[in-house]
């Protein structure tokens, strides 16, 4: 009975160590590839670990194959990329993502030919993609073709205002569509996604 009295208290400290080192090893979820696996990591509890995704970036630019001079023209954009955004004012959004891997960005608008470009990002402040896109894909078929133009062709001539005006027919924003909103969309007719140089 003197001997368990005696080694009481070091059975304790053995016991309180074997939890507190258990404690030590904290089990964090990593996305690479938009996979989940499970890392143990020896973590001590007084350094703070930052998430791996906060310093990296990719950041978009959109740039629509037109010339406007409406501040509009750049805003409403949506961008997928380990989630979805909208350009703002200056045609740009940005991502915080994991390092390590390639996205997908998407990039589409109402009146705009959908693209998708492959993205890498990098530290913070992160990589920058300025991405051409271009307006006349009117009816979202992912081609510009005639189908678009006869669809223009119904607002053609016809002020903001106007019952039949369509904002999505006025490509260049001036508030009329016309000859000019034609012609942006001839300049890439018969495009689908896959004309896009990436």
């Amino acid at each position: 009975m003197k001997l368990i009295k005696f080694f009481k208290p070091y059975i304790f400290v053995l016991f309180f160590t074997f939890v507190f080192s258990y404690m030590l090893i904290s089990f964090e979820t990593v996305y690479a590839d938009n996979t989940e696996t499970k890392v143990s990591t020896y973590l001590p509890t007084s350094v703070p670990q930052p998430a791996a995704h906060m310093d990296y970036g990719i950041n978009i630019i959109v740039k629509p194959d037109l010339i406007s001079s409406n501040p509009n023209i750049l805003k409403g954009f949506v961008v997928s990329c380990n989630g979805s955004s909208t350009t703002n004012e200056s045609g740009r959004c940005d991502f915080r993502v994991y390092p390590g891997s390639s996205y997908n960005v998407s990039i589409s608008k109402g009146n705009y030919l959908r693209r998708t470009i492959v993205a890498y990002p990098a530290a913070v402040p992160g990589s920058t993609y300025v991405v051409d896109i271009w307006p006349g894909d009117v009816n979202q078929d992912n081609i510009i073709n005639m189908v678009d133009l006869i669809e223009i062709s119904k607002s053609f001539d016809c002020l903001k205002g106007d019952s039949m005006y369509d904002i999505n027919y006025d490509f260049n924003m001036d508030d009329v569509i016309n000859m000019a909103d034609v012609l942006i969309v001839a300049k890439h007719f018969n495009s689908t996604p896959e004309s896009y140089i990436n």
